[in-house]
């Protein structure tokens, strides 16, 4: 029980430090690994904090709950995504936290993705699974990282010679 309001606390800390960005990069979504099979998921924030609300209201919200059960399965954030389409890791984000504290420094999330300090992460796959909600289940899509969503079905391309 008190890993799970440990948990809560440090996402909805997580959630208010991404929400307070008012800066032209912003950072859009979080992502977790799963390091077994290297499959990372994507989670919008804005859907995420709208999640966390009716969770903290109703007691269910199947986005929110499916974010906090793959943060408690696999140990926490990986990186985060930007509108700039740029991903940066948790771990550099956490030292220029850590940096701006020691220093007596506020930090902004958002600022900070926009720097050229937050370098773009590499290794990046081409797809991540984004987490939708259809009637009211939580359904993971594949998602290219460059923002567009796979197809479900690819065309057969139909040769035709012109002669």
């Amino acid at each position: 029980m008190k890993k799970k309001i440990l948990t809560c606390l440090a996402v909805a800390g997580l959630i208010t430090m991404g929400s307070t960005v008012n800066t032209y990069a912003k950072t859009d979504a979080y992502l977790i690994k799963d390091s077994k099979s290297g499959v990372l998921y994507q989670y919008d924030l804005e859907t995420l904090k709208n999640s966390f609300l009716d969770y903290t209201e109703y007691g269910k919200a199947p986005f929110y709950e499916e974010f906090i059960g793959k943060i408690q399965s696999f140990g926490g954030t990986y990186a985060y995504h930007d509108s700039t389409k740029k991903y940066v890791s948790f771990e550099t984000v956490s030292e220029a936290f850590l940096n701006a504290q020691e220093q007596g420094k506020g930090f902004s999330l958002g600022d900070y993705t926009e720097s050229s300090e937050a370098k773009a992460m590499t290794g990046i796959p081409e797809t991540v699974k984004n987490l939708k909600v259809t009637d009211g289940k939580a359904v993971y899509e594949d998602m290219k990282t460059d923002g567009s969503s796979t197809p479900e079905e690819s065309e057969d391309l139909e040769v035709i010679s012109i002669e």
